[in-house]
């Protein structure tokens, strides 16, 4: 992290506390302050300060939002499309409000700009509009660029091809496949012929959409105006259909490729071997690398990391570090690759092996990131080895590489496996020293530890603890206080919570509900057989363990009677439960048993099992 001392970090920090709180207006104001401060041309450096120390901040997508949305409204237009273009990194989707903002802005220049021109009697031509267009739909604004066609039209001018596939272009990304049809019968009906590009554009959006059956529509429209298929159009199909799981017709458009005389592209073999790596089928993918070696194409950056993604992805973690080995011998330095063999060790439980990987890595001055750290730390902790993930910890603040939230939960639940709770206290107070907040799963994971221990008062002061700092409990937090009220008994109690974690508009899972099922019966509370009703008249996916607590509590009880009557529900509910369930079968004859011996005749509902059976 960033030195504290620098003032923006801190500002920075308020700026996530009240994003978490919701606080937009204060959060508004904080940023317009510091962007005051910094002037135009500060996106970078404060893009920069976000990216290092708060990406895996909760709400710090509201932050990055709010700070492109200041931008604008400042009109520093650059600034905020640079903070957007990080965002976009980032998989951050901008807010309709900051999208609009900078629209505005935009639009707000082009027009100024075009009066400027009128005054100076400057008639603007076709190159100038063709260049909004793509400006515009490049920036996603795609019903500014249809403004500026009609405006066009209005000045006398008429789009040409290079207006209509730019146009086109835009309204695919956005999804807007049918409409950018539509652009496209407009062209032929202005004498316009869409050219091999107009159409594989109109391809690519369908494939995008996993609309395969309306790309061939295109391809035949293709064909039907006497254009013939190129490169592009056969990588796009076989893309599209290895996108949607149909890597057999990716294969066969290939051969068909073959048999025409195409030559494939790196990215075509790219997307192939991706695809048949993801599916397991990585002796295929040698197949289809010898293929590439004997046209004479050498595998890049892509390829190589496809391989060993592959590989890791089924263990083979020795065939993964030869590969890499071969990349390193001609000069191609990945760094997620790395990540990939680390972790695929790791899981093997070869984690011996993979901290001297690290160690490698370390010892030959290459880039150690914290993600790698992470990794590692994970694999010692999933391993027992609590003692080894401190020490990789304390190494890598040695290093100079800043730990993120990851690697402190990793720590915290490694110690609360071997039950250090008192080292798990010093570490929280070291997290929020190194500016992080604890999150959700942090707290979880320590809160499951105190209901584990039967610590209920522990648990419960963690749980209010965080309503007190603004972290919003999540489904498992609220399963791991339910979890632990009913095992001291305390029923009412967890369904309070239950109603509370309700009102905060979060949906109970079936682990939820299954908890208190058994809470209620292991205190013989028949409360659970009207739970049970109510969850069933809902459609829970309530697990076999959940019927089988309540009809084994109605066994006990001796309420034969109650339990033939939800062996019938359930045989209308649950078949399959039925079928594949041992223990639910033996329950059942037990209580057919008991009603055999109560009234001297077989029982239909055992009658109707050996049915399903």
């Amino acid at each position: 992290m960033a030195m504290v001392s620098d003032p923006r970090v801190l500002q920075f920090v308020t700026c996530h506390a009240l994003a978490r709180k919701g606080r937009l207006k204060e959060l508004r104001a904080v940023l317009r302050k510091i962007i005051e401060e910094e002037g135009s041309g500060s996106a970078l450096s404060l893009c920069e300060i976000l990216w290092n120390n708060f990406r895996e901040w909760d709400d710090s997508y509201v932050v990055w939002d709010m700070l492109a949305n200041v931008y604008s409204r400042s009109e520093m237009i650059h600034d905020a499309l640079f903070v957007l273009g990080k965002m976009n990194e980032l998989n951050c989707q901008a807010s309709n409000s900051t999208y609009n903002s900078l629209m505005q802005s935009r639009l707000q220049e082009a027009v100024a700009f075009f009066q400027e021109m009128k005054g100076k009697e400057f008639w603007p031509c076709l190159v100038m509009f063709n260049t909004l267009i793509s400006g515009f739909c490049n920036m996603g604004f795609v019903d500014v660029a249809k403004s500026f066609l009609s405006m066009m039209l209005k000045c006398g001018l008429f789009p040409d091809r290079y207006s209509y596939n730019t146009l086109i272009h835009g309204l695919c990304v956005a999804g807007f496949v049918e409409e950018a049809l539509e652009f496209s019968d407009d062209m032929e009906r202005n004498r316009i012929q869409p050219d091999v590009i107009t159409y594989n554009i109109l391809l690519n959006g369908f494939c995008i959409l996993g609309l395969m059956d309306e790309a061939w529509k295109v391809v035949r429209r293709m064909l039907l105006n006497g254009l013939c298929p190129d490169l592009v159009t056969f990588t796009i199909l076989i893309s599209g259909h290895c996108q949607n799981g149909n890597i057999e017709e990716g294969l066969k458009i290939r051969k068909e490729m073959i048999s025409r005389g195409f030559q494939l592209s790196i990215i075509t073999y790219s997307v192939l071997l991706s695809s048949l790596c993801k599916r397991g089928e990585v002796s295929k993918a040698e197949q289809l690398l010898d293929e590439m070696g004997a046209i004479g194409l050498d595998p890049d950056l892509i390829v190589y990391c496809i391989l060993i993604h592959g590989y890791c992805k089924k263990g083979e973690i020795e065939r993964a570090v030869r590969v890499y080995a071969s990349m390193c011998s001609k000069k191609i330095m990945p760094n997620n690759a790395h990540g990939a063999i680390l972790s695929g060790l790791c899981k093997k439980g070869m984690v011996s092996h993979a901290r001297r990987y690290l160690d490698n890595l370390i010892e030959n001055g290459l880039v150690v990131d914290i993600v790698l750290y992470n990794i590692m730390i994970d694999g010692y902790v999933k391993m027992a080895d609590i003692y080894e993930a401190i020490g990789l910890y304390d190494q890598a603040i040695k290093a100079g590489v800043a730990p993120s939230i990851i690697t402190y939960n990793s720590l915290i639940y490694g110690l609360c496996k071997s039950g250090e709770l008192n080292n798990v206290k010093t570490l929280l107070r070291t997290l929020e020293l190194h500016g992080f907040v604890p999150n959700a799963i942090t707290y979880a994971i320590v809160m499951d530890t105190y209901c584990r221990e039967r610590n209920i008062d522990a648990m419960i002061e963690l749980f209010n603890e965080m309503d007190a700092k603004a972290i919003t409990p999540n489904v498992i937090t609220y399963s791991i206080v339910i979890k632990g009220l009913c095992k001291q008994g305390m029923l009412q109690k967890s369904l309070n919570i239950l109603k509370d974690m309700y009102t905060k508009g979060l949906v109970a899972d079936q682990i939820t509900y299954n908890t208190l099922i058994h809470g209620f019966c292991v205190e013989r509370n028949m409360g659970a057989e009207r739970l049970l009703d109510i969850l069933m008249e809902m459609s829970i996916g309530l697990s076999k363990v959940a019927y089988g607590t309540v009809i084994k509590a109605q066994c006990v009880k001796g309420s034969v009677h109650k339990a033939a009557i939800l062996f019938d529900k359930m045989i209308c509910k649950e078949d399959e439960c039925l079928r594949d369930n041992d223990m639910l079968w033996r329950w059942a004859r037990m209580i057919t048993e008991w009603i055999n011996t109560l009234t001297g005749r077989p029982s239909g509902i055992w009658i109707t099992l050996c049915t399903l059976r």
